[in-house]
């Protein structure tokens, strides 16, 4: 499918086409154990970047396709309660972006760099056939990226987890208000105390940098996956919305709309895991931009029996992903 940038009777209109069919930023919400940790589990073409200190400690199988970042940033946290030196000490600005983005997504943008960089540098040369129109360049050019991500050893980036993100957008808020108001260095322990609305609008504006520098730097796919509130923990699968994502105030709503498509991981007993696509009355945010899985429910793995091995169980994602795993 293509989109013409000029009228659809002029036989020059240059025809834009999409480099991936399948979503390049997606939400998964899930209630807590409904077996997320297993299903992206050692999948190929796959890092799981993940977050959360405490994820997989109990885990009772090895993970091989799994990076943790939260080292850096609990000790940041520690010694911020004691020290009032300017929080510019330790967060890294080499992103050259214009805004502090934190250190352990700034580690992941190192990690992936060797293969993002050649996809990246195609990206830009795409942007200036599409700009100068030249539509034989363009066509090339991707086919050309397409095959630099067939060839990445991990095209998909799943994020690990939401909640555990926000802690990094946290940091990067109060880093953003500090170099913008120099005299409050060392003033705030938090964010949430630089005004009366808990710094609303410096954590949302650092969320969507945030989101921006991921997108742009990680990977062609970014999975993110989402908790649903601990309150909420009883709430039926099929009355979730992305109000119920654990995201502080509006928080939540705000990122799903910026994303692809958004999905709600649910379990079937005896059947597996599946992926629910289909929008609410009362949210437009679930489902997807995406055609082939709008308004669908799809099943993503096998139900793993007793004594059978979850993370082995036989797993869908070329239905999900199919420029990935089926090119």
């Amino acid at each position: 499918m293509g989109y013409l940038i000029s009228k659809h009777d002029d036989p020059k209109a240059f025809i834009m086409k999409p480099v991936l069919t399948c979503p390049q930023s997606m939400v998964i919400m899930a209630m807590e154990k409904t077996g997320k940790s297993n299903l992206f589990a050692n999948v190929i073409k796959m890092l799981v970047a993940q977050f959360d200190l405490n994820a997989y400690k109990t885990a009772t199988f090895n993970v091989s396709n799994m990076t943790m970042y939260k080292e850096l940033e609990a000790k940041f946290i520690a010694d911020r309660k004691i020290s009032t030196k300017p929080i510019k000490h330790i967060i890294n600005k080499e992103a050259n972006v214009g805004y502090f983005v934190p250190p352990s997504i700034m580690d992941l943008a190192r990690e992936v760099n060797p293969y993002m960089k050649p996809y990246k540098e195609a990206m830009k040369k795409l942007n200036e056939y599409i700009w100068d129109k030249d539509q034989l360049e363009y066509d090339k050019q991707i086919d050309s990226i397409r095959r630099i991500i067939s060839d990445m050893p991990a095209p998909i980036v799943v994020i690990d987890n939401l909640t555990s993100l926000m802690t990094e957008v946290y940091i990067a808020a109060l880093a953003n208000y500090e170099d913008k108001f120099p005299k409050t260095k060392g003033e705030n322990y938090s964010i949430k105390t630089v005004d009366t609305y808990g710094g609303a609008q410096y954590i949302r504006l650092a969320l969507q940098n945030i989101y921006q520098f991921i997108q742009t730097n990680i990977a062609p796919i970014i999975v993110y996956l989402g908790h649903v509130k601990p309150k909420l923990i009883r709430k039926d699968t099929d009355d979730l919305t992305a109000s119920d994502l654990d995201m502080e105030g509006k928080v939540g709503d705000i990122f799903t709309r910026q994303v692809e498509a958004v999905g709600i991981l649910s379990r079937r007993d005896n059947e597996g895991l599946f992926l629910d696509f289909t929008k609410r009355d009362d949210d437009l945010s679930i489902g997807s931009r995406v055609a082939n899985l709008n308004g669908k429910v799809i099943k993503i793995a096998d139900w793993a029996n007793e004594g059978e091995d979850p993370v082995n169980v036989k797993k869908y994602f070329d239905v999900i992903f199919p420029d990935i795993y089926n090119s």
